[in-house]
């Protein structure tokens, strides 16, 4: 099985960094926890590109 990310946990925030890769997709990735988050049906993560273009929606 190929993988499309790779990404590392950072133990102090939660968050991951890592880079993301497809046929049209190659950038950097952040992957934070949702510190807004005040409903269940609202994301745990938040996932940002290079540009912290926000892709959690």
């Amino acid at each position: 099985m190929s993988a499309i990310g790779y990404v590392t946990r950072n133990p102090e925030t939660g968050a991951f960094k890592g880079n993301l890769k497809t046929l049209s997709i190659d950038t950097g990735i952040e992957i934070t926890p949702n510190q807004e988050k005040s409903d269940d049906k609202q994301p745990d993560f938040r996932v940002y590109t290079d540009q912290r273009t926000d892709y959690a929606q």
